[in-house]
């Protein structure tokens, strides 16, 4: 946004000193309306959010007490599925506090970039003021500044309003600990797997096959993790990424054996051709 402004002072100057004055007055309106983007604003919204989440826990128990009330012999695949999925079930209470969020940041973004339907913003109104005054160039230059703006602060509204209010309600629900296990599993089974190999072939091909998969799955896992994808988000990409991991390592342990078949084949080859040899 800085940046965007100060581009928009800078050709403000080849404008009729009327003109000028128009853009200068537009500046200050935005410079009024910026604190929404402030950090204190910043952390006051992420206050609302873990407010909005305080008692999260005993709301899902008083849920699922309610829920399960007179049933507690019938039903019995039902009551398992909320029982282990119930980060969905906090997602659906949570989803129209999220979405209110989500909307009034929209609402700041819209009010400064404009949007598709009638909202033209006030930097897009300030462009189009500037447009007639500049040369192709400059005109791109401007226009590319306006697009990054609107990237970036549409990008901050999801980041904020989504994808760090999922990652809230999952380390609420307790799913830190939860990814930590899922890693430490995995690691372990590939410790295993290896130990119990039975040659140093099946090692490597164990480790082509099933640890580095299973690594590159975590990885990917705890990558996203830290930026704020929600947990089954990334446990979902992690699981995808480590298939096509194992995939790969599966046709580098093909190839890697084939490579050794030939290379033995070819020195048994020359073992018998030098014996035959010998007693030519």
């Amino acid at each position: 946004m800085d940046s965007l402004e100060l581009l928009i002072k800078e050709y403000s100057n080849k404008l009729p000193a009327d003109k000028k004055s128009v853009i200068m007055e537009k500046l200050n309106l935005i410079k009024n309306n910026r604190n929404y983007f402030s950090t204190e604003s910043i952390n006051d919204r992420f206050a609302k959010q873990e407010k909005l989440m305080e008692s999260l826990n005993s709301d899902i128990r008083q849920r699922w007490r309610s829920y399960k009330h007179g049933f507690e012999d019938k039903f019995v695949s039902n009551s398992e599925h909320f029982d282990k999925n119930l980060s969905f079930w906090a997602q659906d209470m949570l989803q129209a506090n999220k979405e209110a969020l989500s909307k009034e940041g929209k609402a700041y973004v819209d009010g400064f970039v404009g949007n598709k339907d009638n909202t033209k913003g006030l930097y897009r109104e300030l462009v189009e003021i500037l447009s007639n005054s500049l040369n192709p160039e400059e005109k791109s230059v401007l226009n590319n500044a306006l697009n990054k703006t609107e990237k970036r602060l549409r990008y901050a509204n999801k980041q904020e309003c989504y994808s760090y209010f999922d990652k809230k309600r999952d380390l609420v629900l307790g799913s830190a600990p939860t990814d930590i296990v899922t890693a430490g599993i995995g690691l372990t089974a590939g410790g295993i797997a290896l130990a119990i190999a039975d040659n140093k072939d099946d090692k490597i091909s164990k480790l082509f096959t099933g640890v580095l998969p299973a690594i590159f799955g975590i990885g990917t896992n705890i990558a996203l993790t830290t930026m704020l994808f929600s947990g089954t988000k990334g446990l979902l990409t992690g699981i995808v990424a480590g298939g096509v991991m194992s995939l790969f390592g599966s046709k580098i342990d093909k190839a890697r054996l084939m490579a050794k078949k030939q290379k033995e084949t070819s020195i048994q080859m020359q073992d018998t051709e030098s014996k035959f040899d010998k007693k030519a």
